[in-house]
């Protein structure tokens, strides 16, 4: 078994090693592996972002419920909680993103 990073950081070795032994039917496995590795990559990364948003989204609705509690007006109330909706809205988005892109793992 090779290593993905070795792998990843070689394919040339990978390839000639695999030449030496006369397996030539096996060079297009590196560049499909090194391909879906790629994809992967990009996957885990816009699972992170996604969680990020939706982190910084959940402090700042516990923010706004602070406001919502000392607010003075019923214009002030309104706006916090639109604001508070629309940020449920995006961590919603952002979840239901994450669980299909959890599926392509």
């Amino acid at each position: 078994m090779i290593d993905i990073e070795f792998l990843v950081n070689n394919p040339e070795i990978v390839k000639e090693n695999i030449k030496r032994k006369f397996q030539n039917e096996k060079l297009a496995l590196v560049d499909e592996v090194l391909e879906l590795y790629k994809t992967r990559r990009e996957v885990v990364l816009n699972v992170e972002e996604l969680k990020h948003a939706r982190n910084t989204l959940s402090k700042q609705n516990s923010i706004l419920f602070a406001q919502l509690k000392n607010a003075q007006s019923e214009q002030e109330k309104n706006d916090v909680n639109n604001q508070i909706e629309q940020n449920k809205a995006t961590v919603k988005n952002n979840d239901d993103k994450i669980t299909a892109l959890d599926n392509q793992r």
